[in-house]
């Protein structure tokens, strides 16, 4: 919601300490477009602590509108509408019980 400043982009791409306890480590943060009312950006993650990207916003006094997951490690979760699945073959399977 909103813009975001450089310097929140920067803290946001180090460690942060998130609200509620914890820590995030560096994440990749890409803005994509912005505008007065909001800001895309692309945001990769290299942990999984509980609700982890809106407590990093959130500890920038940023608030999340919409967060899509596009992957998972190297599995790619495009192709499928919203509310949509498939069945995973069989290297999917493999290398999700792997990770």
């Amino acid at each position: 919601e909103g813009s975001i400043s450089e310097s929140d982009v920067a803290k946001l791409r180090g460690k942060v300490e998130l609200p509620g306890g914890g820590v995030s480590h560096h994440a990749k943060v890409k803005v994509i477009e912005s505008d007065n009312n909001s800001t895309k950006l692309s945001v990769t993650i290299f942990e999984g602590k509980n609700r982890q990207i809106r407590r990093m916003f959130e500890s920038v006094d940023k608030t999340v509108i919409f967060l899509k997951r596009v992957a998972i490690g190297d599995f790619r979760l495009g192709g499928l509408s919203r509310g949509g699945w498939r069945y995973l073959n069989e290297e999917e399977i493999f290398y999700l019980q792997n990770i």
